[in-house]
């Protein structure tokens, strides 16, 4: 399975995962998993898509004295 074709099935298991319940949800991780050879948590965190957070432009702490 190419990149290519694995970005256009995770889009498309991605809006059944997300309408479906707990026990629905099992099944369509197990396929995906299956189909692209991912391991279960990172089929989740695909599945989920979450974003990275961005990291802040400004620096906690104390302003440094020079």
């Amino acid at each position: 399975m190419t990149i290519k074709s694995r970005k256009e099935y995770l889009q498309a298991i991605r809006l059944r995962y997300h309408h479906a319940n707990k026990p629905e949800k099992t099944p369509i991780l197990n396929e995906f998993c299956i189909n692209c050879g991912y391991n279960r948590k990172y089929a989740i965190r695909l599945l989920k898509g979450k974003k990275k957070k961005k990291k802040s432009q400004t620096k906690s702490g104390p302003k440094p004295v020079y």
